[in-house]
């Protein structure tokens, strides 16, 4: 299992009771989209819609239609499933962590309606456990940073993924020019240390790593603007004792690097949509 301390930290707050926590990441354990960011209320209704927009924005762009077969690779506790179960029907709906706590939270949280069908897989984004061409389309929120290798992935998620089916993933991006220095400067915070596996890599390097493996078109929209207020949240947490016990200084330095992050963009978000030929 992947060294994943903030997860650690969630699971430690619902063992607690921490029901801001359980409410806020309960769900979706990644950033929100506003399409709107200066209407962000940091409230938690408004939190947990952006989160809920967040998945949206991934599951739209694939064609959804009653027989299709649907990954959630780095399905977390099973929010986008939960959601594409809600406003579909007829699908075979799958999650896929390499997590088990992660997965056995997802199971109890979600099961399928409208005719849908729901399962939750242990297993590696780079060695997924499915056959060849076995899914008509594949989401990954948020986690590609965290596996061994974005290259391994996009070749599993091409062997999987049936002639025409979308992979749709979001992923942080560090600047090619100074990323050695924002990587390092992100790295003096303590909330970043806690993503635990982080491996940094550029827009025209993950551009190539999708041609490479061999997906017909790719197309990429950066969403950073759209998610700048999740600082704010990710600021607000660092007063709850129970999910982080930090000391004045590590709070007074993450601070700064929030601040500089929503101003800067040392890290950008962008969502990379990859089509199979036909």
């Amino acid at each position: 299992m992947l060294d994943l301390p903030y997860f650690d930290d969630l699971f430690e707050a619902f063992r607690y009771g921490d029901l801001k926590c359980e409410g806020m990441w309960g769900a979706n354990v990644h950033f929100g989209y506003w399409q709107n960011p200066t209407m962000a209320t940091g409230s938690l209704a408004d939190i947990i819609a952006a989160g809920k927009r967040m998945n949206e924005f991934h599951y739209r762009r694939l064609y959804l239609k009653p027989g299709a077969r649907i990954l959630d690779v780095g399905c977390g506790f099973g929010g986008a499933i939960s959601q594409i179960n809600d406003h579909f029907t007829g699908l075979d709906l799958v999650g896929l962590n390499i997590d088990s706590r992660q997965i056995k939270r997802a199971e109890k949280r979600v099961q399928g309606n409208k005719g849908n069908k729901v399962s939750f897989v242990e297993g590696n984004a780079c060695q997924m456990p499915f056959a060849d061409r076995s899914f008509d389309h594949l989401i990954a929120i948020e986690c590609a940073f965290h596996f061994e290798s974005r290259l391994e992935f996009f070749k599993e998620a091409k062997r999987i993924l049936r002639p025409g089916g979308k992979c749709v993933v979001s992923d942080f991006i560090l600047p090619k020019l100074g990323r050695p220095i924002a990587h390092k400067f992100l790295n003096q915070a303590w909330w970043f240390r806690r993503w635990g596996v982080f491996h940094p890599t550029s827009l025209n390097d993950y551009r190539d790593m999708i041609r490479t493996s061999g997906f017909s078109s790719v197309h990429y929209e950066d969403i950073t603007n759209e998610t700048i207020p999740h600082y704010d949240v990710m600021t607000n947490l660092m007063t709850q004792e129970k999910l982080y016990p930090v000391t004045r200084k590590e709070s007074l330095w993450a601070s700064i690097v929030l601040n500089v992050q929503k101003k800067m963009h040392l890290l950008k978000y962008f969502l990379f949509e990859s089509t199979m030929g036909l």
